[in-house]
């Protein structure tokens, strides 16, 4: 499972914005400069100005922003409100404890009768998957091998197996 936060801001649309109301403010900011009066087409382009920052934060906040969760089989995308980042993370953690609880339950268990290989590579995978710690992960194999490790021993130039253990 993997869960991750997007932004996606559209620079062309900013762009485009910020070139209009360039464009829109020229006429009322030479006015200005010219004559140092400001009249109704300044107080205009501001107003424009400011509904446009104000668009562009709530976009920001609301549109542009999305929580995005992952899994084998599915995803999720959903709106990235600030307020919601919180609940967000605190689904996450409880849908990976859950996960986590089911493979430690079905596939966490060990039978030495069993064949050891496919287990062993079981071990390992929930290992990887942080289900197991190494301690754990460790112990379940030699408690299936009944070896410590499955290094070999060096003893006067030859390799010798690893010892077993009652």
């Amino acid at each position: 499972m993997k869960a991750s936060e997007h932004r996606h801001i559209p620079t062309n649309q900013l762009i485009l914005t910020g070139l209009l109301l360039g464009f829109l403010g020229y006429s009322p900011w030479q006015e200005w400069l010219t004559t140092g009066q400001t009249g109704f087409q300044m107080y205009s382009w501001w107003l424009i100005v400011g509904i446009n920052m104000l668009a562009i934060w709530i976009r920001f906040e609301q549109q542009w922003c999305t929580f995005r969760l992952q899994t084998a089989h599915l995803a999720v995308t959903l709106a990235g409100r600030p307020w919601q980042r919180k609940q967000f993370r605190t689904l996450v953690m409880e849908l990976e404890r859950r996960t986590k609880t089911y493979l430690r339950k079905e596939y966490g268990q060990v039978n030495p009768l069993g064949f050891i290989e496919p287990q062993l590579r079981r071990l390992a995978w929930l290992h990887e998957l942080e289900v197991l710690s190494a301690r754990e992960a460790q112990a379940l194999s030699t408690r299936l091998t009944g070896r410590r490790t499955s290094d070999t021993l060096k003893s006067m130039g030859q390799e010798l197996e690893s010892p077993y253990l009652n």
